[in-house]
């Protein structure tokens, strides 16, 4: 990203850095249980058939409308989950500027914390990186304190 003079709020001599979000794999296994969940239906069709050879009930199930709505209705709350999973994802970053770092944290759809610092304060500055995927990967956790 390009450089370029910030807004009034945080300073007439603030500059723009950086902006850092969570590594994309971090997106990548919180979006993984929704796609599980939504190829699931996709298998029931092969259990009815393998049901109705067993309890002859099953083999009278056919394309029912009430199945097709709450399958709908699956898929309908599956997307909101996953999209509020994206929204968390781009929405939570870090804001670097000369003078100060701004945490913005989302945590819904209308829910969103904001919080800065002065890089004067900053008093330590800890990474950690756990694992082999994570050294070959190059994503840890940064740890950043301040005083007052």
């Amino acid at each position: 990203m390009a450089a370029a003079t910030a807004t009034a709020p945080l300073g007439s001599t603030t500059i723009f850095i950086r902006s850092i979000r969570k590594h994309w794999i971090i997106f990548a296994l919180r979006l993984l249980p929704y796609v599980i969940l939504a190829l699931l239906p996709l298998a029931l069709p092969a259990v009815v058939t393998t049901l109705s050879t067993v309890v002859p009930a099953f083999a009278d199930i056919g394309p029912n409308p009430l199945w097709q709505f709450a399958l709908g209705m699956w898929w309908i709350f599956l997307w909101i989950g996953a999209f509020n999973t994206f929204v968390r994802y781009y929405l939570d970053q870090w804001v670097i500027t000369t003078t100060r770092i701004v945490d913005i944290h989302q945590y819904g759809f209308f829910n969103r914390r904001v919080s800065s610092f002065l890089l004067d304060r900053v008093q330590d500055v800890t990474t950690n990186v756990d694992g082999f995927l994570a050294t070959m990967v190059g994503f840890g956790t940064l740890n950043v304190e301040t005083a007052g």
